[in-house]
Protein backbone atom coordinates (compact mmCIF):
# COMPACT_ATOMS: atom_id res chain seq x y z
CA UNK A 1 0.00 0.00 0.00
CA UNK A 2 2.63 2.53 1.02
CA UNK A 3 5.78 3.33 -0.89
CA UNK A 4 8.78 5.32 0.27
CA UNK A 5 9.50 8.69 -1.29
CA UNK A 6 12.57 10.76 -0.66
CA UNK A 7 11.10 12.12 2.56
CA UNK A 8 8.25 9.93 3.78
CA UNK A 9 5.72 7.30 2.79
CA UNK A 10 3.09 8.00 0.17
CA UNK A 11 -0.09 6.16 -0.71
CA UNK A 12 -0.85 5.31 -4.32
CA UNK A 13 -4.15 4.65 -6.06
CA UNK A 14 -6.01 1.59 -4.79
CA UNK A 15 -7.16 0.62 -8.30
CA UNK A 16 -4.09 0.97 -10.58
CA UNK A 17 -4.97 1.70 -14.16
CA UNK A 18 -8.64 2.30 -13.36
CA UNK A 19 -10.50 5.55 -12.74
CA UNK A 20 -11.59 6.06 -9.12
CA UNK A 21 -12.90 8.76 -6.81
CA UNK A 22 -10.26 9.47 -4.12
CA UNK A 23 -11.70 10.52 -0.76
CA UNK A 24 -9.67 11.39 2.36
CA UNK A 25 -10.86 11.65 5.97
CA UNK A 26 -8.96 12.19 9.22
CA UNK A 27 -9.88 10.59 12.54
CA UNK A 28 -8.71 9.80 16.04
CA UNK A 29 -9.27 6.44 17.74
CA UNK A 30 -12.24 7.92 19.59
CA UNK A 31 -13.83 8.88 16.27
CA UNK A 32 -13.60 5.43 14.70
CA UNK A 33 -17.36 4.65 15.06
CA UNK A 34 -18.50 7.92 13.50
CA UNK A 35 -15.80 7.76 10.83
CA UNK A 36 -17.23 4.38 9.90
CA UNK A 37 -20.69 5.90 9.55
CA UNK A 38 -19.38 8.64 7.24
CA UNK A 39 -17.76 6.03 4.99
CA UNK A 40 -20.88 3.85 5.11
CA UNK A 41 -22.99 6.83 4.03
CA UNK A 42 -20.55 7.55 1.20
CA UNK A 43 -20.69 3.93 0.02
CA UNK A 44 -24.46 3.70 0.26
CA UNK A 45 -25.00 6.83 -1.85
CA UNK A 46 -22.21 6.01 -4.32
CA UNK A 47 -22.64 5.05 -7.94
CA UNK A 48 -22.24 1.23 -7.97
CA UNK A 49 -20.58 1.50 -11.38
CA UNK A 50 -17.73 3.67 -10.03
CA UNK A 51 -14.77 2.95 -7.77
CA UNK A 52 -14.07 4.86 -4.56
CA UNK A 53 -10.59 5.02 -3.01
CA UNK A 54 -11.02 6.04 0.65
CA UNK A 55 -8.01 6.87 2.85
CA UNK A 56 -8.25 7.63 6.57
CA UNK A 57 -5.44 9.72 8.05
CA UNK A 58 -4.69 9.03 11.72
CA UNK A 59 -2.03 8.65 14.41
CA UNK A 60 -3.53 6.11 16.78
CA UNK A 61 -6.14 3.85 15.16
CA UNK A 62 -5.11 0.27 15.83
CA UNK A 63 -5.76 -2.82 13.75
CA UNK A 64 -9.04 -3.55 15.50
CA UNK A 65 -10.34 -0.05 14.78
CA UNK A 66 -9.26 -0.27 11.16
CA UNK A 67 -10.97 -3.64 10.76
CA UNK A 68 -14.15 -2.23 12.26
CA UNK A 69 -14.28 0.56 9.67
CA UNK A 70 -13.54 -1.87 6.85
CA UNK A 71 -16.36 -4.21 7.96
CA UNK A 72 -18.82 -1.35 7.77
CA UNK A 73 -18.45 -1.24 3.98
CA UNK A 74 -17.55 -4.84 3.18
CA UNK A 75 -20.82 -5.22 1.25
CA UNK A 76 -19.64 -2.53 -1.18
CA UNK A 77 -16.91 -4.10 -3.38
CA UNK A 78 -16.44 -0.83 -5.28
CA UNK A 79 -15.19 0.93 -2.11
CA UNK A 80 -11.61 0.51 -0.86
CA UNK A 81 -10.69 1.74 2.65
CA UNK A 82 -7.07 2.18 3.74
CA UNK A 83 -5.28 3.91 6.61
CA UNK A 84 -2.23 6.18 6.74
CA UNK A 85 -0.42 6.98 10.00
CA UNK A 86 0.67 10.63 9.93
CA UNK A 87 2.95 10.52 13.00
CA UNK A 88 6.16 10.58 11.00
CA UNK A 89 5.16 13.97 9.61
CA UNK A 90 2.84 15.64 12.12
CA UNK A 91 4.73 14.86 15.32
CA UNK A 92 7.38 17.37 14.26
CA UNK A 93 4.92 20.26 14.62
CA UNK A 94 3.21 21.94 17.55
CA UNK A 95 -0.37 21.24 16.50
CA UNK A 96 -2.97 22.09 19.11
CA UNK A 97 -6.72 21.47 19.31
CA UNK A 98 -8.98 24.53 19.45
CA UNK A 99 -11.96 23.95 21.76
CA UNK A 100 -14.07 21.39 19.83
CA UNK A 101 -11.69 21.34 16.82
CA UNK A 102 -9.30 18.33 17.12
CA UNK A 103 -5.70 18.07 15.96
CA UNK A 104 -6.72 15.63 13.22
CA UNK A 105 -8.31 18.49 11.30
CA UNK A 106 -4.81 19.63 10.26
CA UNK A 107 -4.02 16.34 8.54
CA UNK A 108 -5.72 17.58 5.38
CA UNK A 109 -2.58 19.63 4.71
CA UNK A 110 -0.71 16.38 4.02
CA UNK A 111 -3.01 15.32 1.18
CA UNK A 112 -1.23 16.98 -1.78
CA UNK A 113 2.07 15.30 -0.93
CA UNK A 114 1.10 11.86 0.37
CA UNK A 115 -1.82 10.95 -1.92
CA UNK A 116 -0.31 10.30 -5.33
CA UNK A 117 -1.79 9.23 -8.65
CA UNK A 118 -4.61 11.79 -8.63
CA UNK A 119 -4.82 15.38 -9.81
CA UNK A 120 -7.60 16.20 -7.37
CA UNK A 121 -8.87 14.67 -4.13
CA UNK A 122 -12.04 14.99 -2.05
CA UNK A 123 -11.69 15.72 1.66
CA UNK A 124 -14.55 15.06 4.11
CA UNK A 125 -14.83 15.80 7.83
CA UNK A 126 -15.84 12.96 10.14
CA UNK A 127 -18.95 14.67 11.49
CA UNK A 128 -21.14 14.49 8.42
CA UNK A 129 -23.16 12.07 6.31
CA UNK A 130 -23.34 11.78 2.53
CA UNK A 131 -26.84 11.55 1.13
CA UNK A 132 -25.89 11.78 -2.55
CA UNK A 133 -23.04 10.45 -4.66
CA UNK A 134 -19.85 12.39 -3.91
CA UNK A 135 -18.56 11.17 -7.25
CA UNK A 136 -20.65 13.94 -8.80
CA UNK A 137 -18.86 16.47 -6.64
CA UNK A 138 -15.51 14.97 -7.63
CA UNK A 139 -16.41 15.48 -11.29
CA UNK A 140 -16.50 19.25 -10.77
CA UNK A 141 -14.12 21.06 -13.11
CA UNK A 142 -11.77 23.06 -10.90
CA UNK A 143 -10.19 24.92 -13.78
CA UNK A 144 -7.21 26.86 -12.40
CA UNK A 145 -8.69 27.03 -8.90
CA UNK A 146 -6.83 25.43 -6.01
CA UNK A 147 -9.86 24.41 -4.04
CA UNK A 148 -13.65 24.07 -4.25
CA UNK A 149 -15.87 24.58 -1.20
CA UNK A 150 -19.22 25.88 0.02
CA UNK A 151 -19.57 29.40 1.42
CA UNK A 152 -19.91 29.38 5.21
CA UNK A 153 -23.33 30.82 6.08
CA UNK A 154 -22.54 30.54 9.79
CA UNK A 155 -19.45 32.75 9.44
CA UNK A 156 -21.27 35.21 7.23
CA UNK A 157 -23.91 35.56 9.93
CA UNK A 158 -21.22 36.10 12.55
CA UNK A 159 -19.48 38.76 10.47
CA UNK A 160 -22.77 40.57 9.93
CA UNK A 161 -23.49 40.69 13.68
CA UNK A 162 -20.02 41.05 15.15
CA UNK A 163 -17.61 43.83 14.13
CA UNK A 164 -14.75 42.02 15.87
CA UNK A 165 -15.26 38.96 13.68
CA UNK A 166 -15.52 41.11 10.56
CA UNK A 167 -12.25 42.86 11.43
CA UNK A 168 -10.61 39.48 12.11
CA UNK A 169 -11.60 38.17 8.67
CA UNK A 170 -10.44 41.33 6.96
CA UNK A 171 -7.22 42.02 8.85
CA UNK A 172 -5.98 38.60 10.00
CA UNK A 173 -7.14 36.60 6.98
CA UNK A 174 -6.91 39.40 4.43
CA UNK A 175 -10.50 38.89 3.25
CA UNK A 176 -11.84 42.23 2.04
CA UNK A 177 -15.16 40.51 1.37
CA UNK A 178 -16.08 38.29 4.39
CA UNK A 179 -18.91 36.73 2.38
CA UNK A 180 -16.26 34.75 0.47
CA UNK A 181 -15.22 32.78 3.57
CA UNK A 182 -15.81 29.07 2.95
CA UNK A 183 -16.55 26.09 5.19
CA UNK A 184 -13.77 23.50 5.11
CA UNK A 185 -15.66 20.32 6.06
CA UNK A 186 -16.17 19.36 2.41
CA UNK A 187 -13.36 20.22 0.01
CA UNK A 188 -12.33 19.35 -3.50
CA UNK A 189 -8.56 19.88 -3.63
CA UNK A 190 -6.43 20.59 -6.67
CA UNK A 191 -3.51 18.62 -5.25
CA UNK A 192 -1.07 19.58 -8.00
CA UNK A 193 -1.64 23.31 -7.53
CA UNK A 194 -1.65 23.14 -3.72
CA UNK A 195 1.63 21.24 -3.68
CA UNK A 196 3.21 23.93 -5.84
CA UNK A 197 1.90 26.76 -3.66
CA UNK A 198 3.24 25.49 -0.32
CA UNK A 199 5.05 22.41 0.93
CA UNK A 200 3.55 20.20 3.62
CA UNK A 201 6.01 21.65 6.14
CA UNK A 202 4.90 25.17 5.25
CA UNK A 203 1.21 24.33 5.63
CA UNK A 204 1.86 22.71 9.02
CA UNK A 205 3.95 25.68 10.12
CA UNK A 206 0.96 27.89 9.42
CA UNK A 207 -1.12 25.45 11.47
CA UNK A 208 1.19 25.97 14.45
CA UNK A 209 0.17 29.65 14.59
CA UNK A 210 -2.85 31.17 16.34
CA UNK A 211 -6.11 31.14 14.40
CA UNK A 212 -9.68 31.17 15.65
CA UNK A 213 -10.83 28.32 13.43
CA UNK A 214 -7.55 26.57 12.76
CA UNK A 215 -7.14 24.93 9.37
CA UNK A 216 -10.30 26.53 8.02
CA UNK A 217 -8.91 30.03 8.59
CA UNK A 218 -5.56 29.01 7.12
CA UNK A 219 -7.16 27.71 3.94
CA UNK A 220 -9.32 30.81 3.61
CA UNK A 221 -6.27 33.04 4.06
CA UNK A 222 -3.83 31.30 1.74
CA UNK A 223 -6.26 30.10 -0.94
CA UNK A 224 -8.00 33.46 -1.21
CA UNK A 225 -8.78 34.32 -4.83
CA UNK A 226 -8.33 30.72 -5.99
CA UNK A 227 -11.60 29.19 -4.76
CA UNK A 228 -14.47 27.71 -6.75
CA UNK A 229 -17.67 28.04 -4.73
CA UNK A 230 -19.94 24.99 -4.73
CA UNK A 231 -23.69 24.69 -4.45
CA UNK A 232 -24.65 24.76 -0.77
CA UNK A 233 -26.28 21.32 -0.99
CA UNK A 234 -22.77 19.84 -0.72
CA UNK A 235 -22.31 21.13 2.82
CA UNK A 236 -25.58 21.80 4.61
CA UNK A 237 -24.82 22.85 8.19
CA UNK A 238 -27.08 21.49 10.90
CA UNK A 239 -28.29 23.93 13.53
CA UNK A 240 -26.16 24.26 16.66
CA UNK A 241 -27.37 25.51 20.03
CA UNK A 242 -30.63 26.71 18.49
CA UNK A 243 -28.58 29.70 17.35
CA UNK A 244 -26.93 29.00 14.00
CA UNK A 245 -30.13 28.67 11.97
CA UNK A 246 -32.64 30.98 13.74
CA UNK A 247 -30.12 33.75 14.44
CA UNK A 248 -27.00 33.60 12.28
CA UNK A 249 -28.71 32.35 9.12
CA UNK A 250 -32.36 33.41 9.32
CA UNK A 251 -31.44 36.86 10.62
CA UNK A 252 -28.28 37.13 8.53
CA UNK A 253 -27.78 38.22 4.91
CA UNK A 254 -30.91 37.48 2.87
CA UNK A 255 -29.15 35.67 0.02
CA UNK A 256 -27.57 33.26 2.54
CA UNK A 257 -30.94 32.56 4.09
CA UNK A 258 -32.60 31.69 0.79
CA UNK A 259 -29.69 29.54 -0.40
CA UNK A 260 -29.63 27.65 2.89
CA UNK A 261 -33.38 27.06 2.88
CA UNK A 262 -33.23 25.60 -0.62
CA UNK A 263 -30.19 23.43 0.12
CA UNK A 264 -31.75 22.08 3.30
CA UNK A 265 -34.74 20.79 1.33
CA UNK A 266 -32.58 18.27 -0.54
CA UNK A 267 -29.05 18.11 0.92
CA UNK A 268 -26.25 16.10 -0.67
CA UNK A 269 -24.17 16.29 2.52
CA UNK A 270 -25.38 17.08 6.05
CA UNK A 271 -22.62 18.47 8.26
CA UNK A 272 -22.84 18.50 12.07
CA UNK A 273 -20.25 21.24 12.49
CA UNK A 274 -19.90 22.56 16.03
CA UNK A 275 -20.33 21.04 19.46
CA UNK A 276 -23.68 19.35 18.88
CA UNK A 277 -23.50 15.95 17.17
CA UNK A 278 -26.14 13.22 16.78
CA UNK A 279 -24.08 10.97 19.09
CA UNK A 280 -23.74 13.51 21.91
CA UNK A 281 -26.89 15.65 21.77
CA UNK A 282 -30.45 14.40 21.90
CA UNK A 283 -32.70 16.16 19.41
CA UNK A 284 -29.66 17.27 17.43
CA UNK A 285 -30.82 19.01 14.26
CA UNK A 286 -31.03 16.70 11.21
CA UNK A 287 -29.89 13.77 13.36
CA UNK A 288 -32.30 11.41 11.60
CA UNK A 289 -29.98 11.45 8.56
CA UNK A 290 -27.16 10.10 10.72
CA UNK A 291 -29.18 7.51 12.62
CA UNK A 292 -30.72 6.12 9.43
CA UNK A 293 -27.22 5.12 8.35
CA UNK A 294 -26.07 4.04 11.82
CA UNK A 295 -29.01 1.66 12.28
CA UNK A 296 -27.73 -0.38 9.35
CA UNK A 297 -24.51 -1.20 11.19
CA UNK A 298 -23.44 -3.04 14.38
CA UNK A 299 -22.22 0.36 15.61
CA UNK A 300 -25.74 1.60 16.24
CA UNK A 301 -25.89 0.34 19.82
CA UNK A 302 -22.44 1.71 20.67
CA UNK A 303 -23.31 5.14 19.29
CA UNK A 304 -26.66 5.13 21.08
CA UNK A 305 -24.81 4.38 24.32
CA UNK A 306 -22.54 7.37 23.71
CA UNK A 307 -25.59 9.55 23.26
CA UNK A 308 -27.20 8.28 26.46
CA UNK A 309 -24.00 8.80 28.44
CA UNK A 310 -23.64 12.31 27.09
CA UNK A 311 -27.25 13.12 27.93
CA UNK A 312 -26.78 11.81 31.46
CA UNK A 313 -23.67 13.94 31.95
CA UNK A 314 -25.71 17.02 31.02
CA UNK A 315 -28.51 16.25 33.46
CA UNK A 316 -29.69 19.66 34.75
CA UNK A 317 -30.21 18.18 38.21
CA UNK A 318 -26.45 18.01 38.62
CA UNK A 319 -24.75 20.78 40.56
CA UNK A 320 -23.80 23.71 38.32
CA UNK A 321 -20.19 24.08 37.29
CA UNK A 322 -18.81 27.12 39.15
CA UNK A 323 -16.62 27.92 36.15
CA UNK A 324 -19.59 28.53 33.84
CA UNK A 325 -19.58 32.21 34.68
CA UNK A 326 -15.91 32.41 33.80
CA UNK A 327 -16.53 30.61 30.52
CA UNK A 328 -19.30 33.04 29.61
CA UNK A 329 -17.06 35.96 30.48
CA UNK A 330 -14.29 34.70 28.22
CA UNK A 331 -16.72 34.05 25.35
CA UNK A 332 -18.15 37.55 25.77
CA UNK A 333 -14.66 39.04 25.75
CA UNK A 334 -13.86 37.18 22.53
CA UNK A 335 -16.96 38.59 20.89
CA UNK A 336 -16.42 42.22 21.76
CA UNK A 337 -12.65 42.55 21.51
CA UNK A 338 -10.96 43.44 18.22
CA UNK A 339 -8.94 40.73 16.56
CA UNK A 340 -5.58 42.00 17.81
CA UNK A 341 -6.67 41.25 21.39
CA UNK A 342 -7.77 37.73 20.56
CA UNK A 343 -4.48 36.09 21.53
CA UNK A 344 -4.70 37.84 24.89
CA UNK A 345 -8.18 36.37 25.37
CA UNK A 346 -6.71 32.94 24.66
CA UNK A 347 -4.13 33.42 27.39
CA UNK A 348 -6.86 34.36 29.88
CA UNK A 349 -8.77 31.22 28.91
CA UNK A 350 -5.72 29.02 29.48
CA UNK A 351 -5.01 30.71 32.81
CA UNK A 352 -8.55 29.88 33.94
CA UNK A 353 -8.07 26.28 32.69
CA UNK A 354 -11.27 26.49 30.63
Amino acid sequence: MEQRSSTHAVIEAAFPGRSAVPVVLAASAAFVPVCAIVIRSLAKSADPERLYDVVVLHREIDGEGQALVARTVRDFPNVSVRFYNTSEITDRFQLRPIEHIPIETYYRFLIPEIIVGYEKVLYLDCDLVCLKDVGKLYDTDLGDNWIAAVKDVDMQGQAARDRGMKFYLQDRLGMKDPSLYFQAGVLLLNTIALKEVHTTDEWLTFASEEYRYGDQDILNRFCRGHVLYLDMTWNVLADCGNFRVPVLIEKGPSDNKEAYREARKDPAVVHYAGREKPWNTKNCDLASCFWEIARETPLHQQLQSLLNESAASRDPSQAPDPRNGERRAVRFFKRICPHFLFSFARKIKRALHL
